[in-house]
Protein backbone atom coordinates (compact mmCIF):
# COMPACT_ATOMS: atom_id res chain seq x y z
CA UNK A 1 0.00 0.00 0.00
CA UNK A 2 1.25 3.52 -1.07
CA UNK A 3 2.53 5.40 2.01
CA UNK A 4 0.24 8.56 2.03
CA UNK A 5 -2.90 6.35 1.40
CA UNK A 6 -1.62 4.25 4.83
CA UNK A 7 -1.32 7.52 6.44
CA UNK A 8 -4.56 8.48 5.30
CA UNK A 9 -6.47 5.64 6.69
CA UNK A 10 -4.06 5.64 9.86
CA UNK A 11 -5.35 9.30 10.58
CA UNK A 12 -9.34 8.42 9.40
CA UNK A 13 -9.23 5.41 12.28
CA UNK A 14 -7.01 7.64 14.69
CA UNK A 15 -10.06 10.50 14.22
CA UNK A 16 -12.87 7.82 14.61
CA UNK A 17 -11.32 6.09 17.69
CA UNK A 18 -10.09 9.13 19.85
CA UNK A 19 -13.29 9.53 21.50
CA UNK A 20 -13.30 5.85 22.64
CA UNK A 21 -12.16 4.07 25.99
CA UNK A 22 -11.48 7.98 27.27
CA UNK A 23 -11.06 6.75 30.80
CA UNK A 24 -8.14 4.29 30.13
CA UNK A 25 -6.27 6.69 28.03
CA UNK A 26 -6.53 9.24 30.72
CA UNK A 27 -5.92 6.80 33.74
CA UNK A 28 -4.01 3.20 33.36
CA UNK A 29 -6.08 0.84 35.46
CA UNK A 30 -3.42 -0.40 37.74
CA UNK A 31 -5.30 -2.50 40.43
CA UNK A 32 -7.51 -4.22 37.30
CA UNK A 33 -4.37 -5.37 35.89
CA UNK A 34 -2.67 -6.50 38.69
CA UNK A 35 -6.19 -8.56 39.39
CA UNK A 36 -6.44 -9.67 35.90
CA UNK A 37 -2.55 -10.35 36.34
CA UNK A 38 -2.95 -12.74 39.27
CA UNK A 39 -5.45 -14.51 37.59
CA UNK A 40 -3.88 -15.12 34.62
CA UNK A 41 -0.13 -15.80 35.39
CA UNK A 42 0.43 -19.10 37.00
CA UNK A 43 -0.78 -20.52 33.98
CA UNK A 44 1.55 -19.01 31.18
CA UNK A 45 4.86 -18.22 30.77
CA UNK A 46 3.99 -14.70 29.76
CA UNK A 47 1.22 -12.43 28.75
CA UNK A 48 1.04 -9.50 26.45
CA UNK A 49 -1.34 -7.11 26.56
CA UNK A 50 -1.82 -3.21 24.70
CA UNK A 51 -3.87 -0.68 23.73
CA UNK A 52 -2.88 1.09 26.95
CA UNK A 53 -0.38 3.22 25.69
CA UNK A 54 2.38 2.38 28.32
CA UNK A 55 5.35 0.20 28.80
CA UNK A 56 5.38 -2.21 31.51
CA UNK A 57 5.89 -4.92 33.40
CA UNK A 58 3.45 -6.65 35.70
CA UNK A 59 4.72 -9.46 38.22
CA UNK A 60 3.23 -11.69 40.81
CA UNK A 61 4.57 -12.52 44.19
CA UNK A 62 5.37 -16.24 43.50
CA UNK A 63 5.10 -16.62 40.06
CA UNK A 64 7.85 -16.15 37.59
CA UNK A 65 6.07 -15.10 34.73
CA UNK A 66 5.29 -11.50 33.52
CA UNK A 67 2.59 -9.53 31.78
CA UNK A 68 3.62 -7.14 29.58
CA UNK A 69 1.96 -4.43 28.87
CA UNK A 70 3.28 -3.05 24.95
CA UNK A 71 3.93 -0.24 24.95
CA UNK A 72 2.23 2.29 21.79
CA UNK A 73 4.26 2.45 18.47
CA UNK A 74 3.08 5.90 17.89
CA UNK A 75 4.30 7.63 20.69
CA UNK A 76 7.22 5.56 21.97
CA UNK A 77 9.04 4.04 18.68
CA UNK A 78 9.46 0.34 20.67
CA UNK A 79 8.59 -2.99 19.81
CA UNK A 80 9.30 -6.02 22.31
CA UNK A 81 11.15 -9.28 20.03
CA UNK A 82 10.71 -12.42 21.65
CA UNK A 83 13.00 -14.92 20.66
CA UNK A 84 12.45 -18.78 20.26
CA UNK A 85 13.65 -19.38 23.89
CA UNK A 86 11.31 -16.80 24.97
CA UNK A 87 14.10 -14.01 26.21
CA UNK A 88 12.54 -10.66 25.22
CA UNK A 89 14.21 -7.60 23.93
CA UNK A 90 12.88 -4.22 23.88
CA UNK A 91 14.11 -2.46 20.54
CA UNK A 92 13.46 1.09 20.02
CA UNK A 93 13.51 3.05 16.52
CA UNK A 94 15.68 5.84 15.95
CA UNK A 95 17.58 7.29 13.21
CA UNK A 96 16.52 4.80 11.22
CA UNK A 97 17.11 1.72 12.98
CA UNK A 98 16.13 -0.74 15.99
CA UNK A 99 18.37 -0.37 18.87
CA UNK A 100 18.33 -2.28 22.08
CA UNK A 101 16.35 -0.26 24.54
CA UNK A 102 18.13 -1.35 27.57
Amino acid sequence: MPGPAARWIAERIEAMLVETNKEYKVHFPEKEIQEFAESVLPGVDNYFVGHFHVDREIKVDGCSSVLRVVPDWLSQRKLIRVSAEGTKEVLHFQNGSFENAH
